[in-house]
């Protein structure tokens, strides 16, 4: 699915979800109501995304809309060489954008 990545910390983070469950009934599809929702921190590793979403779907075969609120750990980029690429990669997206502006 669509992902965003943070220009400040390089990390790549989901930014829709979908959850289903025959037994209950349920099918939900939930996308970040915008992107830039990175929570940095001191206190645990250096960031986090968490934010609110925008929820749509079914429920008991009835439509259903509303917001919910997630916190997604572990999209970290631990090492240089994922570090470098991702500046690279994230760099190389943002240059050819604006390339045409030139």
């Amino acid at each position: 699915g669509p992902k965003w990545t943070s220009t400040r910390t390089f990390n790549e983070y989901p930014t829709k979800w979908r959850i289903s469950s025959e037994a209950f009934k349920l099918d939900l599809e939930m996308v970040a109501a915008f992107d830039q929702q990175e929570f940095g921190t001191v206190i645990s590793k250096a960031a986090f995304w968490e934010g609110r979403l925008n929820v749509t779907g079914k429920h008991q075969n009835k439509k259903i809309t509303g917001t919910a609120y997630l916190e997604r750990h572990g999209h970290i980029t631990e090492s240089l060489p994922g570090f470098l690429k991702a500046v690279s990669k994230t760099h190389f997206t943002k240059f050819s954008s604006i390339e045409g502006y030139l």
